[in-house]
């Protein structure tokens, strides 16, 4: 099994939700989206400081592309380069 990249802040007992299965409406905030099968997985999701540390191998690649999709827009909203790489820094 993959370990996935949590995508929103938990708050209020909320359920952590996969980058992979979800849609960012920011500041922390996620809407599921129309992949069912990613739902209600039970894989590890896990935050960005435990993710870098899972071995590459074990890593979800969904998750790797879309955390560096948002990695990216958050660095640009902050004035930065873009990075080619999600723990690039």
């Amino acid at each position: 099994m993959k370990v996935h990249l949590r995508a929103n802040k938990q708050t209020n007992g909320q359920a952590a939700r996969s980058v992979c299965a979800s849609r960012s409406l920011g500041n922390g905030k996620t809407s599921v989206n129309s992949r069912m099968s990613y739902r209600n997985m039970s894989s590890s999701i896990v935050s960005y400081s435990e993710f870098k540390h899972v071995p590459e191998a074990d890593r979800c690649a969904h998750c790797m592309d879309g955390g560096l999709s948002i990695k990216n827009r958050q660095r640009s909203a902050s004035g930065k380069p873009p990075v080619a790489h999600l723990f690039d820094d």
